[in-house]
């Protein structure tokens, strides 16, 4: 009974180890879920009419969200709805960026942002690091999707220390 309880251990443990590796995209999906949140809001209390781009954003990430929790118990790394997401996300920052530049969309899309040049560079900054968070989010599911990842190496050298096969 006591090799049952460890063996059981031992898969959860790797199975664990295995879910790990996607820690960072589950970081990113819950920051942008948060940023576009809180992006709809603030565009509802201005009465903007770009209050559409965020809100298509969090539609389309319960997708990717589920994706990734289904991924606990799943193999499979294809996650075809976690990449489209964040391509799209990293078309709609870059877009925001270029659009920004006209004052008339700045202020539509970002109302609760004072329109001096302050404003504009923290807008930018944020803009910015979306979109290096979402390019980095994109690198890293290539490296995992390839088993090119620092954590997959940890996760053999883990099973071959417990003498386990694929």
């Amino acid at each position: 009974m006591e090799n049952s309880a460890e063996s059981y251990k031992k898969k959860v443990s790797l199975k664990n180890m295995e879910y790990t590796r996607f820690i960072g995209i589950r970081y990113a999906l819950a920051l942008l879920f948060f940023a576009n949140l809180n992006w709809f809001v603030s565009l509802i209390v201005s009465k903007s009419p770009l209050l559409f781009i965020p809100l298509l954003l969090l539609m389309y990430i319960t997708l990717p969200i589920y994706e990734q929790i289904r991924l606990y118990g799943n193999k499979e790394t294809s996650l075809k709805h976690i990449k489209k997401y964040f391509t799209i996300q990293l078309i709609v920052n870059i877009l925001l960026l270029a659009l920004s530049l006209f004052s008339s969309f700045y202020r539509m899309a970002f109302p609760f942002m004072a329109t001096s040049l302050q404003g504009f560079i923290g807008i930018v900054f944020v803009l910015i690091l979306g979109t290096l968070i979402v390019a980095t989010s994109l690198r890293k599911l290539v490296k995992i999707h390839n088993k090119k990842d620092r954590l997959y190496k940890e996760v053999l050298k883990y099973k071959k220390a417990l003498k386990v096969s694929e």
